[in-house]
């Protein structure tokens, strides 16, 4: 049996992800997006998490397919992050590590299921449609894998003021021939509403008040991807509410 745990596991064998470094060429924080083939429905008793989801890991086991990560203010006091996963103010971390429970978003709808992550607010300043406030750090991202692996994640939330339930915005598209690192900031940390025409008619970013239930769909398109890396930097990221593109899909 194979046995996969919050840390970084490979067949039957373990390896616990290294403490947090702010050294690790140069970024605050990594996380994993670690592919577990046939999913978990699929695998019946030969598929199993231990129970370590509460441990500020750095990696989610996603399916093939689609999969959401839940997002969660953890600067937030006394909210999810600190109550639910003992995650520092501010800080970055796993409480979930089971996106393989939301995999083919029931004949493609979510479903409310999915892991759950923890990250700061990136406009930690404004809360308002429209304001020119940088986003307070970066993420960088990129697929290893196979050649010709595809995999795209976009920002989705409701959007109650707009009518609007599981409404996603761009995507960042991955390919596992780019071996360097994309910055996603703009994707995963803004969203933009669009009327039928394409223009742009309302910005917003990840946990202002006007969003709900905020996640991350992480989609393998083309097989052959295994892990995406997503990098944070604590960095004046010239991302704003503002620069949200509207989304083709």
């Amino acid at each position: 049996m194979t046995i996969y745990s919050c840390s970084f596991a490979v067949g039957t064998k373990t390896t616990e992800v290294a403490p947090k470094s702010r050294e690790l060429e140069g970024h605050e924080y990594q996380l994993l997006l670690v592919q577990v083939p046939g999913g978990k429905g699929n695998r019946g008793s030969d598929f199993k998490f231990d129970d370590q989801r509460y441990n500020k890991g750095r990696v989610i086991f996603v399916g093939e397919g689609k999969s959401a990560i839940r997002l969660y203010n953890s600067d937030e006091v006394g909210g999810f992050c600190e109550e639910e996963g003992g995650i520092d103010a501010g800080d970055y971390g796993v409480v979930d590590c089971d996106a393989t429970d939301s995999m083919g978003f029931n004949n493609d709808v979510y479903d409310g299921k999915g892991a759950s992550f923890c990250l700061p607010d990136p406009f930690p300043n404004t809360n308002s449609e429209g304001s020119t406030e940088m986003a307070a750090y970066r993420i960088d991202a990129r697929v290893v894998g196979k050649p010709g692996g595809v995999a795209s994640i976009a920002l989705c939330a409701d959007i109650e003021e707009e009518n609007l339930d599981d409404y996603c915005g761009v995507e960042a598209v991955l390919t596992t021939s780019n071996k360097g690192f994309t910055d996603v900031s703009q994707e995963l940390l803004t969203i933009a509403v669009c009327d039928g025409q394409n223009t742009k008619t309302k910005s917003y970013g990840l946990f202002d008040d006007e969003l709900s239930g905020e996640y991350w769909e992480y989609d393998i398109t083309n097989p052959g991807v295994k892990v995406a890396q997503l990098r944070f930097y604590i960095t004046d990221s010239g991302v704003t509410r503002n620069g949200a593109q509207c989304p083709t899909r």
